[in-house]
C-alpha cells in the first residue's frame, strides 16, 4: 500500500523529520496544518485528547 503511494508521485511523510527534504514551502505548510490540528483538538468534548503537536506524536495510520 505504501509501495502505491510513493509511486504516484506525490510525497509520502511518515515522520516529521522528513518534511525538511520537501523544501522551505512544504515545511511552512506543514507547520500551518501542526497548527490547524492544535486548535481543531481544543474543540473535542474529551479534554485528555486536546494535547498540542499531535501532529508530531501520533503514528501515521494507513487505511
Amino acid at each position: 500500500h505504501l509501495r502505491r503511494l510513493q509511486d504516484a508521485g506525490a510525497p509520502v511523510l511518515t515522520k516529521p523529520a522528513d518534511v525538511t527534504a520537501l523544501g522551505a514551502d512544504a515545511a511552512a505548510l506543514f507547520a500551518l496544518e501542526g497548527r490547524c490540528t492544535d486548535l481543531y483538538v481544543l474543540a473535542r468534548p474529551d479534554l485528555t485528547q486536546s494535547a498540542p503537536g499531535q501532529d508530531y506524536r501520533t503514528t501515521p495510520v494507513m487505511i
